[in-house]
């Protein structure tokens, strides 16, 4: 079960990670994918709820949209600073 729902949560960041620049629509696309992962993997409802609500407020209430490119592939450093990017963003 844990295997299917890192698998899927997974592929919803790869193709959150693929975009450009990511929109409000790409952010709903891919919370909707991480509610239906973890209510498939029994996950109580209330908790994916709060959940997906908690990551929503932080993301558009940060600004993390309209700020957040995703890395170049072909630029090992531009994936450095994106991970340094992602630390800092989650630091308290």
């Amino acid at each position: 079960m844990l295997e299917a729902l890192t698998q899927k949560l997974q592929s919803a960041f790869h193709r959150l990670g693929s975009h450009g620049t990511i929109t409000e629509k790409d952010l709903d696309e891919a919370m909707r994918e991480v509610r239906i992962a973890l209510l498939e993997a029994d996950v109580n409802f209330k908790v994916v709820r709060q959940f997906i609500d908690s990551v929503r407020q932080r993301t558009l209430g940060a600004g993390v949209l309209s700020s957040l490119t995703g890395p170049s592939r072909s630029s090992p450093s531009s994936r450095r600073s994106s991970s340094i990017y992602w630390a800092k963003a989650r630091a308290p």
